[in-house]
């Protein structure tokens, strides 16, 4: 169990030895931002004929505690459903 310690030490510098060692903590690069992903979901949505559905239209909360925004124009048709695509 301590080679295996000493093994996964090595990625931090505070603990690193020999090749290991050729960095400090200052020479590591900064992590990147955090970036809005366009994860979404195709939203079943039921309604009175000829209501549109702009762009922008927020989705109630789903089961994942997410609100999410519609990315497309629908009008719902004579059968009273439509699919159209929702990302965060």
């Amino acid at each position: 169990m301590t080679r295996f310690l000493q093994y996964t030490n090595q990625v931090d510098p505070a603990f690193a030895q020999g090749r290991m060692a050729g960095r400090d903590r200052e020479d590591l690069l900064p992590r990147a931002q955090s970036v809005r992903t366009d994860r979404g979901a195709m939203s079943f949505a039921t309604g009175l004929v000829g209501v549109s559905i702009p762009v922008g239209a927020l989705r109630p909360i789903a089961q994942d505690g997410n609100i999410y925004t519609c990315t497309q124009q629908g009008t719902i048709p004579a059968s009273g459903n439509i699919t159209l695509f929702f990302c965060l």
